[in-house]
């Protein structure tokens, strides 16, 4: 869960619906997590969380790599099967 800290030291209170106690609190409501960006607090990740933040980027990206290899892949049969069918088509004549 991310750690948020506000740029007022010790701050103790509730802004964006997040409360704050020694100037630090956690949440994953993104809305809250944009403002504190916005409005300079520091928002702070774990390291677990980074790390799963970079698997699912490698996963897309893979996945992404598959999706282009798959469709380069047809792209060059493409032209195959259409001698193919001609080859066919001019047989039957």
């Amino acid at each position: 869960m991310p750690k948020i800290t506000t740029p007022v030291k010790g701050f103790v209170g509730e802004v964006a619906g997040v409360t704050f106690a020694n100037g630090e609190a956690e949440t994953t409501d993104e809305t809250a997590i944009g403002y504190f960006e916005r409005h300079g607090y520091t928002v702070t990740q774990t390291d677990a969380e980074k790390r799963a933040e970079a698997k699912a980027a490698k996963e897309a990206v893979d996945a992404a790599k598959a999706e282009a290899e798959a469709e380069a892949d047809a792209a060059e049969s493409a032209p195959i099967a259409a001698e193919a069918d001609k080859a066919k088509a001019d047989a039957t004549k």
